[in-house]
């Protein structure tokens, strides 16, 4: 429409010009047009990190078992959560340790860390708490564990709760499958994961892995049975 600013029409034309000017918001358009482009900006960028963190999250292009960084995935998956962690309802804690390249199935393993984080999240409900992450390396062996100041496991549930399909959440929260795979994911990397609960005061999973790992099997069932 500025092409038409300094053009003469007839003024029916140069009428209509006007009227179309007043339905679009046009002067309040020029106003905050700097507005408007960093805005898009700001979008296109959050679009871009978004995409960068899916593709290290998912590791597409690492399907193969080789070295990695598992604090760089765990705060690579942490960076999808941000509706559980950006809120500030629930504090998040990290404490890494300085730790070897893990060899590894990297998308396997954040599958592992997204669910353990997403649960932790979810056992705080809609109080205040906090979790927190821990890494560091014991001999040949890596260690992540993920605590948090949430409901709580019963004590009776605490042995199912690996088992496929078990579930303590409310129906339609969960599949009772995200400690399943964790388990076979971690199992087949041969390691382990065990969990500490105390009912009203929080939950604890720590997963041992070994820095060189074989996997056993290419089938995540076999591994969990």
């Amino acid at each position: 429409l500025t092409a038409f600013d300094d053009v003469a029409l007839p003024p029916a034309s140069a009428e209509r010009i006007r009227e179309m000017k007043t339905e679009i918001g046009y002067d309040e358009i020029l106003t905050d047009l700097d507005s408007i482009l960093s805005d898009c900006l700001i979008g296109a960028e959050r679009i871009r990190d978004i995409v960068q963190n899916l593709r290290l999250f998912s590791r597409l292009d690492e399907a193969e078992l080789k070295p990695v960084d598992l604090n760089e995935g765990i705060e690579a998956t942490l960076r999808l959560l941000s509706m559980y962690y950006k809120s500030g309802r629930v504090r998040l804690l990290r404490d890494y340790g300085e730790l070897p390249e893990v060899n590894c199935y990297a998308a396997q393993l954040n599958q592992v860390w997204m669910n353990l984080l997403v649960n932790a999240a979810q056992a705080i409900g809609e109080a205040e708490g906090e979790v927190r992450i821990k890494t560091h390396c014991v001999g040949e062996n890596v260690i992540v564990s993920v605590s948090d100041t949430g409901a709580g496991i019963e004590p009776e549930h605490l042995k199912n709760i690996f088992d496929p399909f078990f579930t303590t959440k409310p129906v339609g929260e969960g599949t009772g499958l995200g400690l399943s795979i964790s388990h076979g994911v971690i199992v087949r990397h041969g390691g382990a994961i065990v969990v500490d609960s105390t009912p009203t005061r929080g939950t604890t999973f720590t997963i041992t892995i070994p820095v060189d790992a074989k996997p056993i099997s290419t089938d995540l069932s076999e591994a969990r049975a």
